[in-house]
């Protein structure tokens, strides 16, 4: 069962990566974030590791803030993000 703050990270990444795809394979972008975070469920990581799996490319590929992110899932999160974000790299 998803608990209220990880379906508020999935929707927010629907929301941020709306309309996008993968370079890779056309597929929509939060295919990719959602298989990230649910390798990381299963791996049995905390839930505010799991919420990072699933903005980890917010700050990249959208025009997502760091400070949005901290607001909306706490700091905790959005310092993870940003530790995983490519500078410049642009939709993978």
């Amino acid at each position: 069962m998803t608990n209220i703050k990880i379906q508020e990270a999935i929707d927010f990444a629907n929301e941020k990566h709306q309309g996008q795809v993968r370079k890779v394979n056309k597929q929509p972008f939060t295919v990719h974030t959602t298989g990230v975070a649910n390798i990381l469920e299963r791996a049995g990581f905390k839930d505010e590791v799991i919420i990072a799996g699933h903005l980890h490319d917010t700050l990249e590929d959208t025009k997502t803030t760091f400070e949005e992110i901290k607001a909306k899932f706490g700091k905790k999160v959005a310092e993870l993000v940003e530790g995983v974000t490519e500078k410049g790299e642009g939709l993978t």
